[in-house]
């Protein structure tokens, strides 16, 4: 049952990931398309809401501390 309830959550997390990907995305579409950038919707239609690169499911972090000082 451990098994199941793992890909069960992993689902979960995939559609919230995939939903925040998707209005992030329409947001900064519909930013780039006021300052008068062309975007036309065919090649949008060529991107996919499945980027995951910024998603950490390791749970280690690295902060930059000598950002912070500056």
């Amino acid at each position: 049952m451990h098994q199941a309830q793992s890909f069960s959550a992993l689902a979960v997390l995939h559609n919230a990931v995939v939903a925040w990907n998707i209005l992030t995305v329409e947001g900064v579409v519909a930013k780039l398309r006021s300052q008068g950038h062309d975007l036309p919707d065919e090649v949008l239609a060529l991107t996919t809401p499945l980027l995951r690169k910024h998603i950490n499911p390791f749970g280690r972090y690295h902060f930059d501390l000598s950002r912070l000082r500056s």
